[in-house]
């Protein structure tokens, strides 16, 4: 499970993998939330 984890974006998390991915779920769920133009949407889903 930690592999999945972005670490290169989160270096000093790497050992905490799940909390990152805990933490980058719920950012995501408030980002999509909100609705945003296509190229946006594309974009956040390319940096996660």
């Amino acid at each position: 499970m930690k592999n999945k984890v972005p670490s290169l974006r989160f270096p000093e998390f790497k050992d905490s993998g799940e909390w990152v991915k805990i933490d980058i779920k719920n950012i995501a769920k408030k980002l999509f939330k909100v609705e945003l133009p296509a190229p946006q949407k594309e974009n956040i889903g390319m940096v996660i």
